[in-house]
């Protein structure tokens, strides 16, 4: 008995060390485990929120508001509404605009259970909005023919300032094709002669305006003035009257009817035919081909024109279309 007793005391030391070796490791794996899975969540959340801020990028771009980015000073930045479709999110958005054309929006997501879990993405957007000449109120490479009365007003002075604008400093009833014949008073214009002055606008084309139409006018009978970002007739068109305004494609010839009161970009590539007691247009008219002259107002007829470039700009920046330019760049914040 006396012999046993050291061993069973070695013993007893000996089981002691290796239940306090085997609760380390067991703590040590526990708490592995457990940073695995943290880390893991971790690294979902953040693979989640990178999601969110695309759908947040994707949502500032389907809820662009032409009206306030147009006013939005160049250099500054503003923050916008923007959704991420997570309700355990909380997205902001920013936008700086760089250039008449070029913003930088910036979008952040934050978890709103662990708001130090967030992700970031940036990217540059542009908006292709058409630029249209400013050669005059009515740019056409044919004849017009007046035996109506036809009047083009220069641009107004206090609708400028009011929107903004510099006076401008030039001003022409009528832009005509050199050799072609107008009443007066008009310039002619090389650039009225060439085919691209109506059907390419900087970055946007014609056949660009003809696909964003949201209205499609129908030949034949006379319809109303249409009230439309872009409006398209595919054939001849006869306008029975009213006010209308945004920008109006005829594919074919434009015949005016009624008493039309429209503000904004006319493009009427068959020619046009005025034969309303009283019809104007604030803004631009670019007629192109037409037989037997361009622009022809009717005996017993009155159309009057004004140049209006604030009218033609707001129009131009309505029918535009905002498009990413660079990769989005993700970037998590820890």
């Amino acid at each position: 008995m006396r012999r046993s007793t050291p061993r069973r005391g070695v013993a007893l030391l000996l089981a002691l060390l290796v239940l306090g070796v085997a609760g380390t490791f067991l703590v040590a794996g526990f708490y592995a485990a457990r940073t695995t899975a943290d880390a893991y969540r971790l690294a979902l959340r953040m693979a989640q929120l990178d999601g969110e801020s695309e759908i947040a990028v994707a949502s500032l771009v389907a809820t662009w508001n032409p009206e306030a980015r147009s006013t939005q000073g160049i250099a500054s930045t503003q923050e916008v509404p923007v959704d991420a479709g997570d309700p355990a999110a909380t997205p902001r958005a920013w936008l700086t605009r760089i250039a008449p054309r070029l913003y930088l929006a910036t979008v952040r997501v934050r978890d709103r259970a662990d708001t130090t879990v967030a992700a970031r993405a940036s990217v540059l957007l542009h908006v292709e909005a058409p630029v249209f000449p400013d050669l005059a109120a009515v740019i056409t490479n044919g004849d017009v023919l007046a035996d109506g009365m036809f009047q083009s007003l220069p641009p107004d002075p206090a609708a400028l300032s009011a929107c903004g604008a510099s006076p401008v400093g030039w001003w022409a009833a009528l832009a005509v094709a050199p050799g072609h014949a107008a009443p007066p008073p008009f310039v002619e214009r090389a650039a009225a002669g060439n085919d691209s002055t109506y059907r390419v606008f900087g970055a946007v084309t014609v056949s660009d305006l003809r696909a964003r139409a949201s209205v499609d006018l129908p030949s034949g009978s006379p319809v109303p003035t249409p009230t439309a970002d872009i409006a398209r007739a595919r054939g001849d068109l006869d306008l029975a009257g009213g006010p209308g305004g945004g920008i109006l494609v005829v594919d074919g010839r434009l015949r005016i009817s009624g008493p039309v009161d429209y503000r904004g970009v006319i493009v009427a590539l068959g020619g046009l035919e005025a034969g309303s007691p009283w019809a104007t247009v604030t803004g631009l008219l670019l007629v192109s081909g037409g037989s037997p002259a361009g622009v022809v107002v009717k005996s017993s007829s009155y159309l009057m024109l004004q140049y209006d470039p604030c009218v033609v700009a707001r129009v131009a920046w309505r029918a535009g279309r905002v498009r990413p330019l660079a990769q989005r760049d993700r970037i998590p914040i820890p």
